[in-house]
């Protein structure tokens, strides 16, 4: 009950833009429970998104991170804390990780997209990155096809559209997965998203017909 309150009256005066109290009731959050996750978040946050205070933020993180490696959350304000601070190559050493376990993270993959573009020296380990993990996760949903393991096919190629958005194959394997699987709206969306740059394209217009025939006539069993 206590810890509540305290976490209550921090959100309190972070709306009140009363940081000094914010600080103060943060602590003796972790005063009182040293490996409370959301103290570690709302310090770190408090330091780096109010006071300006990124050193300190960056050493919060760590100290957070001891107790609860690899969280997101964490890993997510470090990896903009280090980027405000310009020592980019860290930054995207973060954000490496995070996209690692979290493929579909679009706040990390525009963060690095921005390292990307900042610093050139990184651009090769960067687009090799990218490439690299999209072709695992194409891989391994190759793999689960192969086993008929559809909804695992679809997660892994999900994943790796959202490493590659462009990839008109990838795009094309869903739909058909899609409707696979039954899910004729889902297939259609991603149709719909091809046939836009490929209008005549017959194997598109096939896979259309399919899910069109099958949403206005398709009877659960």
């Amino acid at each position: 009950m206590k810890l509540d309150n305290l976490l209550r009256e921090y959100n309190h005066s972070i709306e009140k833009k009363d940081y000094n109290r914010a600080l103060k009731a943060i602590r003796e959050v972790l005063s009182s429970d040293s490996k409370n996750l959301e103290g570690w978040v709302n310090l770190a946050k408090l330091y780096i998104e109010h006071l300006n205070q990124n050193d300190k933020g960056l050493r919060t993180i760590q100290r957070g991170l001891k107790h609860h490696k690899n969280n997101v959350e964490l890993l997510e304000l470090q990896a903009k804390a280090f980027f405000d601070l310009e020592k980019l190559e860290q930054s995207y050493g973060t954000a490496k990780t995070i996209v690692q376990l979290n493929p579909d993270n679009n706040n990390m993959w525009e963060l690095i997209d921005k390292i990307y573009f900042v610093k050139k020296s990184l651009r090769p380990e960067i687009k090799e990155f990218r490439t690299s993990l999209f072709e695992e996760y194409q891989r391994i949903g190759e793999e689960h096809i192969q086993n008929n393991q559809i909804n695992e096919a679809i997660i892994n190629y999900e994943q790796a559209l959202s490493i590659n958005p462009e990839n008109e194959q990838i795009k094309y394997d869903l739909a058909r997965l899609y409707t696979q699987q039954k899910n004729f709206l889902v297939s259609q969306k991603y149709i719909n998203k091809m046939r836009e740059n490929n209008p005549k394209d017959f194997s598109l217009l096939k896979i259309a017909m399919k899910n069109e025939y099958q949403l206005h006539n398709f009877v659960p069993y």
